[in-house]
């Protein structure tokens, strides 16, 4: 691509992440005329409409959604190739943004980021919470620079990632110390359909947890509290008469609200889970640092 078109190439970028010339003018600093003009100077230079026009805003057509994504790689790139200039200069500074599950956030990722940041003190990270939905998508478009949590290998390799599987993740049923169920060493599948749940929403294993109970005890799961804070969702399990599930290695978190295993566990739930990052990651050496931390944490 020309140096001309990759200079449109923040204006179009900016226009297809807002889906409006208002907002993306406004975020460039231009006039919405002159944004305009640069739009169509890229569509005609490239042969090809970028964008569908319609009352409510704009959306990338099929070429659009090519040229966002390679786009979005190219700025990436860019960034990373500033920021390895300025390790060699020895003025290291950047930012890595991951997005992780609980499980990951809360047991692997603190102490293995510390050792990089000690490492790398002028590059900043930047962790998010993952939702429900893996954000591997984000991954690939270069908006994150690493995902960990449970993960679809083969969707992760269709989308060009490097993929580092863990071991499977288990997950069990937990109560507080006065539910019917603590300390009953026959649990059924059928007991836990007949009790209410709390949720945390952006746990991913959910959907499947419940499925397989309703599909077991052929009774519906009644959800009684949902939260997108993992804080008050146990907060609220150990307060009320509910179950919840949670992974077996944030046992000891959930002792902290006092809440325990059920004695009996009669489904046993395992999710893959791993982390994945594109294919040029490891040429800044803060990420190389970071995955190879990571490959060595799940390999223990």
């Amino acid at each position: 691509m020309s140096s001309h078109l990759s200079a449109l190439l923040p204006y179009f970028i900016s226009v297809a992440e807002t889906g409006s010339l208002t907002a993306a003018s406004r975020a460039q600093s231009i006039t919405q005329p002159a944004l305009s003009r640069k739009i169509h100077q890229l569509e005609a230079a490239l042969g090809t409409t970028l964008f569908r026009r319609h009352a409510r805003g704009m959306t990338v057509t099929s070429a659009g959604e090519v040229l966002l994504r390679r786009g979005r790689l190219m700025q990436i790139e860019t960034q990373r190739a500033i920021e390895e200039i300025q390790l060699l200069k020895g003025e290291g500074k950047g930012r890595v943004t991951v997005s992780a599950g609980p499980y990951w956030c809360l047991t692997i990722l603190p102490e293995v980021i510390a050792k990089v940041t000690e490492a790398y003190p002028g590059f900043t990270f930047d962790v998010h919470l993952a939702g429900a939905k893996p954000d591997v998508d984000a991954v690939a478009s270069g908006k994150t620079d690493l995902y960990a949590g449970g993960i679809d290998v083969t969707y992760c390799r269709g989308l060009g990632l490097e993929v580092v599987q863990a071991a499977a993740l288990s997950y069990i049923i937990f109560a507080p110390p006065r539910h019917p169920l603590a300390g009953v060493t026959n649990v059924e599948i059928a007991d836990l359909a007949a009790h209410p749940w709390v949720r945390y929403r952006s746990d991913g294993a959910w959907p499947f947890i419940v499925d397989t109970i309703q599909r077991h005890a052929d009774a519906p799961v009644s959800t009684q509290v949902s939260s997108d804070s993992l804080v008050a969702t146990l907060e609220q399990a150990a307060r009320g008469p509910y179950l919840m599930g949670l992974s077996r290695p944030l046992a000891g978190l959930a002792a902290r609200f006092g809440l325990r295993p059920l004695a009996s566990q009669p489904l046993d739930f395992q999710f893959p889970t791993g982390f994945c990052y594109g294919a040029s990651a490891k040429d800044l050496p803060p990420l190389a640092l970071l995955i190879e931390k990571l490959e060595a944490a799940v390999a223990r």
